[in-house]
Parts: C-alpha cells; sequence; structure tokens
C-alpha cells in the first residue's frame, strides 16, 4: 500500500483484509501516522478523507515528538 496514496479510512481496513488469509500464526502490528490515524477513524465509522495537506511536515514540531500510532491483535 503506497504510503502518500492512504487518504480514506477504508484503505487501511481493505488493505489488513485482504492481507489476513495469508497470514499463517496470530501477530501484532502498530499502525503510525496515517495509517493509524485513517484505521482509527474507520473503526468509529468516520468515512471522510484526510485533507490534502495532512501528510506535509510541520516543521516547528520538534523531532522527538512521538507519532500517532493504533496497536492491533
Amino acid at each position: 500500500m503506497p504510503r502518500r496514496e492512504l487518504k480514506h479510512p477504508h484503505q487501511v481496513e481493505d488493505w489488513l483484509v485482504e492481507l489476513s488469509p495469508q497470514l499463517t500464526q496470530p501477530g501484532r502490528m502498530i499502525l503510525i501516522g496515517s495509517g493509524a490515524l485513517l484505521w482509527h477513524a474507520f473503526q468509529r465509522g468516520i468515512t471522510e478523507p484526510l485533507s490534502e495537506n495532512s501528510m506535509d511536515e510541520d516543521p516547528s514540531r520538534t523531532r522527538m515528538r512521538s507519532p500517532a500510532c493504533a496497536t492491533m491483535r
């Protein structure tokens, strides 16, 4: 899944559903950044896409800031 093409909440869920038949053992996955935000949005029924500039880096933020993340089981 190309990172720059993530825009709609359903995209992450669709990718996970597509990937799941290939998995042979239980595991964990950590989603970060827009992937995490979109997955959480989909889980809450939000369908609106990310804004066009949502992937732009804000130079005023510090490098030590932790990204949005989601842990899936």
